[in-house]
């Protein structure tokens, strides 16, 4: 049963200060127009330039969107709230009316209140409440002007916060740019953030150029890649006691300030059971906006999954699908906050490079992850962007990370090997399954191998085996193809019955292919468009390129041969390779980083360099 702690703490012979705290600010829009029902419903004009809401007399506005609609079991369960308090500045004169929807999506009225100007309305929210979200409404009695808004709750003092924001880059500097712009503009207009936030910015090219602020310090960096890079923020983050926590997010995002300043909010409601909480922001779609990427991510060992991927989240139901989402295993860097003491208790990441460097420290340190409706970026979407001699890390560190944490057995580790290689095989993607394979190899040498491997070269090794793109009409003469397309929506690799399928096929005569040419999504193949073909056309529709594959019977054999063998190497002696990464705790530290990786980064390239910086000094 609910309850309100704050009433019981009234009776107790001690004293306990009670104060209004922010919860979150209701947030109207960005100027976006196609997302506008990701803030509100109904009909009302938004103002870009004075971030207000214009409602006509006679008009109802609901706020049971993605950004506004109140969580509440989260904000009960992590935070001891039970008793919110929505506070609206509105100009003219409105009626205000609560609403409990249930998971059946069914709604329910809690309250409603004819109100003028500022005003707040108290939720008494009952105890039959579970699943589902709050949220409000607006019929404006007059015209009227929603100036801002906010959901409040009484509650003791909270906990003291600062945050570091963590950005990685490599030659983006104008998305970094325009970020710190953003974030100046927003705190300049509020200047208390400015004692809340803090960025440390990890230059991997070490070619960035920003103005001076003291909102933000650039740390030029060696190309460690995105794993380096973090933990070089994290390295230098743990170096400042007052910072509370670390918020990792991607050089290329979209977010709102709004979304920081949430963020913030929410640490700062924790209770003492829920301090070490980390925070993970929900990607959404920069092309589809309203389509939800991620609200967290699941891994078995096998695989990783988006959890709730594809939702549109101007509708109601998947609004209630994400309330009653799987508790996720990890949220991805491009927005997660974490404690900062982390680092002293756990290390820093795994020295990857690149890839699954959040999915290995979400499982090693999280004790609870909190994802929810209202706090998310924008990120371009990942099959736009993927490469196929990412595949290497990949499936490394997906190896790495399945036994480090006991999450697949031998048999699960083989089917996997095996699922990809032979799907490589029948994409007649030789390179691909060339550096799957070598993967393996590395990865059997265990995690020594992460340490004395000079990353910057083996990076470049990797990415001599990128394909070689060719545009579309090209393309469409070299196999006289009318009109060279590809549907992403199609591409569901024809399910898991096929999957027989693929090994069949890497053992049938050459002379039983045919001479048609296969079209499959460059980003994300299916194996099954290649099914029977000698060439094949991997074809990125966003860039209209693409890069050809055929069959080549030497190639097919030798990996056959080595897939064979690598299964049984992983059935016989998975126990060894499990054993050699039982304790990665060393390789992890903050010592072992700074003695490896960090050395050369403040250091002079040469002699001369050496007595310009002496004499610099003087």
């Amino acid at each position: 049963m609910f309850f309100n702690i704050f009433e019981v703490l009234t009776y107790l012979p001690f004293s306990v200060k009670i104060s209004i705290v922010k919860i979150f600010d209701i947030t109207l829009g960005t100027g976006n127009e196609n997302i506008n029902e990701l803030f509100y419903r109904g009909k009302a004009r938004f103002s870009r330039q004075y971030g207000t809401l214009r409602i006509a007399c006679g008009d109802t506005v609901s706020f049971s969107t993605f950004f506004n609609l109140y969580p509440y079991y989260e904000y009960y369960h992590y935070c001891g709230i039970s008793k919110p308090q929505l506070s609206l500045d509105i100009v003219g004169v409105y009626t205000v009316k609560i609403f409990y929807m249930d998971p059946e999506g069914e709604s329910h009225q809690l309250a409603t209140e004819l109100k003028q100007g500022k005003s707040t309305t108290a939720v008494d929210i009952p105890n039959t409440v579970m699943g589902g979200f709050i949220y409000f409404t607006i019929t404006a009695a007059t015209a009227c002007l929603f100036k801002s808004g906010s959901w409040n709750a009484d509650k003791e003092q909270e906990r003291p916060v600062k945050i570091g924001l963590i950005i990685c880059t490599y030659n983006r500097e104008q998305f970094v740019k325009a970020t710190m712009e953003k974030l100046q503009e927003n705190v300049a207009k509020d200047p208390v953030w400015a004692n809340r936030l803090h960025v440390f910015i990890v230059d991997n090219a070490q070619n960035l150029f920003l103005p001076e602020s003291s909102l933000y310090t650039v740390y030029p960096n060696r190309n460690l890649g995105g794993s380096g890079g973090f933990a070089r923020g994290m390295y230098e983050l743990s170096k400042h006691e007052e910072y509370t926590h670390m918020l990792l997010m991607d050089d290329d995002i979209q977010v709102d300030f709004n979304t920081l300043k949430r963020t913030y909010y929410l640490l700062c409601a924790l209770t003492e059971a829920h301090k070490d909480a980390a925070i993970g922001g929900v990607m959404l779609n920069i092309s589809k906006p309203y389509i939800q990427h991620e609200f967290g991510g699941a891994f078995n060992g096998m695989a990783l999954k988006s959890i709730n991927k594809g939702l549109d989240l101007r509708k109601n139901e998947s609004l209630l699908k994400n309330q009653d989402a799987a508790v996720p295993d990890y949220n991805a860097w491009w927005y997660c906050c974490m404690p900062s003491h982390f680092v002293k208790d756990y290390g820093l990441p795994m020295p990857f490079f690149i890839k699954l460097d959040d999915v290995e420290y979400g499982l090693r340190t999280y004790k609870e992850l909190i994802v929810m409706n209202g706090i998310a970026v924008w990120h371009q979407d990942f099959s736009n962007k993927y490469s196929r001699v990412l595949e290497y890390y990949s499936r490394r560190n997906h190896m790495i990370t399945a036994v480090m944490h006991h999450r697949c057995g031998r048999i699960k580790a083989a089917v996997s090997f095996a699922y990809f290689m032979f799907k490589g095989l029948v994409l007649k993607n030789y390179m691909s399954v060339e550096l799957i394979y070598r993967s393996f190899l590395d990865f059997k040498k265990g995690p020594s191998f992460l340490i004395k491997t000079d990353s910057i070269i083996l990076n470049k090794v990797i990415n001599d085996k990128a394909p070689v793109y060719t545009d579309k009409e090209t393309l469409e003469r070299r196999y006289n193809i009318e009109d060279l397309h590809y549907d992403r929506e199609d591409n569901d690799d024809k399910k898991r019955h096929n999957r027989f399928l693929m090994i069949m096929e890497s053992y049938i005569p050459a002379s039983m292919m045919s001479d048609e040419v296969g079209v499959t999504d460059a980003g994300n193949p299916a194996a099954m468009d290649a099914f029977m073909k000698k060439n094949v056309i991997h074809y990125d529709p966003a860039r209209e390129k693409g890069y050809v594959c055929t069959f080549d019977k030497k190639e097919r054999r030798k990996y056959r041969r080595a897939t064979i063998r690598t299964i049984f190497q992983l059935l016989f002696f998975f126990g060894r390779y499990k054993k050699m990464y039982s304790n990665c705790s060393a390789i992890c530290s903050a010592e072992q980083w700074e003695k490896t990786f960090f050395p050369a980064v403040n250091a002079p390239a040469n002699k001369k360099d050496r007595k310009a910086k002496v004499k610099n000094k003087k």
